[in-house]
């Protein structure tokens, strides 16, 4: 819709296309997007990405979980970030938490590999870590749950090169217990 910015939520049927259900979720005033998405039983989706928080320091781009019905009606959202931009591209359930992965942007420092968790039921913050090598920059792309609950994620790290380096960025594999 033009002039209208936010996330979309399009459920549609897979055998002609024809649109179920359309919503279109706003968090804050501006931009929203989302980069990662999980379903969950009776419909529900659980959608990351970023979100424009206007009380945030910085430019405002916050990481953003959402729980959504199958109309797309949000039930609850957190936001979570530091004065960079930060942003979230995957996710994955883990018991009743819902553990996101993507990249916290703190300004002098870099870039961080960012991996949050929220309660399911209550929508609230159970912990943000950040993970990186000491005087690197990192972030990640995507995460898996593992059987027996460990978590894989997915992304690229520079190593800690130089400043005076153009950083070569290089795939790494985190998994965490």
């Amino acid at each position: 819709q033009p002039g209208v910015l936010g996330a979309w939520y399009l459920r549609v049927k897979l055998a002609d296309g024809k649109v179920l259900a359309t919503a279109l979720v706003q968090q804050g005033g501006l931009s929203a997007q989302w980069r990662g998405v999980t379903g969950l039983e009776g419909g529900l989706v659980v959608a990351v990405g970023s979100a424009y928080d206007v009380s945030a320091a910085g430019n405002g781009q916050e990481a953003w979980v959402t729980l959504l019905d199958s109309d797309g009606k949000p039930l609850w959202a957190k936001l979570a970030g530091g004065a960079g931009n930060d942003v979230l591209h995957g996710v994955v359930l883990a018991g009743d938490v819902v553990v996101a992965a993507g990249v916290d942007e703190v300004p002098g420092t870099g870039l961080q590999g960012m991996l949050m968790r929220v309660g399911l039921d209550s929508g609230e913050l159970v912990g943000a870590t950040a993970i990186a090598k000491p005087k690197s920059q990192a972030m990640f792309h995507a995460l898996g749950a593992l059987p027996g609950g460990d978590l894989l994620l997915a992304g690229a790290t520079d190593a800690g090169q130089p400043a005076t380096t153009p950083p070569a960025w290089q795939g790494w594999l985190v998994r965490v217990k």
